[in-house]
């Protein structure tokens, strides 16, 4: 993908191999990525992974808006700490099997099926 070119949509897209892999370097010391009007004039987005109990990002959680509220440096700790927060809350949530409710969630009297 890198090898054909990233399509430009904004003055401000990142459209280099070398720009883009010096971005993605800095995330993970900050903890969140910002998207500076990337893909909209006026529109800016800040996200953070969320991990599940073996570390690995199952979602991301992000803030999108007007450029003028959406301030990296105000909003993006904040982001972070709210993915931490569900990270947390993911990783330690009883997932119960498709198709099967756990015990405790199923109506008295009633088994698995029924």
């Amino acid at each position: 993908m890198l090898a054909a070119g990233l399509p430009r949509r904004t003055s401000r897209t990142i459209t280099s191999e070398t720009a883009l892999r010096r971005e993605l370097a800095a995330i993970p010391d900050r903890g969140w990525a910002h998207e500076r009007e990337e893909g909209n004039v006026g529109i800016s987005c800040v996200a953070a992974p969320i991990f599940d109990s073996a570390g690995e990002v199952v979602a991301a959680l992000s803030v999108t808006g007007p450029s003028s509220i959406v301030l990296p440096d105000r909003i993006g700790p904040a982001v972070r700490m709210a993915a931490a927060a569900a990270s947390r809350a993911y990783s330690t949530r009883r997932w119960a099997p498709r198709g099967r409710l756990e015990p405790e969630s199923q109506p008295p009297g009633q088994s698995v099926g029924s």
